[in-house]
């Protein structure tokens, strides 16, 4: 058997979000502890795992045909939050679990993301307005533009 792809998440996670890989890829899918996994990496070109859960044990990629790793997914638990914060990443997944629920969805799905997107777009078309209200010397004291 040619294996195109190993992917140690569920298949009904891609059924659920209609994302199936193409019908020319052979595609495997099982638990990251099966006992078929590690036969299976000297076959599959191509490894997706979640991005939650423990790590996998690196004897795994010993010998195998993988060359590439695809991480799926995102969960808050696993992200620096304080450092998102501070790049506006928490205002998002605040708004994605906001449309999610606006929607009666469970969980996240992929139609939860275009409504964030949008209110992210337009809070950033906003901004501008705002800064345009500061002084033109603003920050120089702490970016060090200005300081001779």
């Amino acid at each position: 058997m040619s294996l195109d792809v190993l992917c140690l998440r569920p298949r009904i996670d891609f059924e659920r979000a209609n994302a199936l890989p193409a019908a020319e890829l052979a595609v495997a899918y099982h638990a990251p502890n099966d006992a078929e996994v590690i036969a299976l990496m000297k076959q599959a070109h191509v490894l997706v795992i979640p991005a939650v859960g423990p790590k996998l044990n690196p004897e795994i990629f010993a010998n195998t045909a993988v060359k590439l790793v695809q991480v799926t997914g995102a969960g808050l638990d696993r992200l620096d939050l304080p450092l998102l914060k501070s790049m506006g990443i928490a205002v998002a997944a605040y708004l994605l679990q906001l449309s999610s629920a606006m929607q009666g969805h469970d969980s996240i799905v992929a139609a939860d993301f275009p409504p964030t997107f949008i209110v992210i777009a337009l809070l950033s078309l906003v901004a501008p307005l705002l800064h345009r209200r500061l002084p033109s010397d603003a920050g120089v004291a702490v970016s060090g533009h200005g300081v001779k």
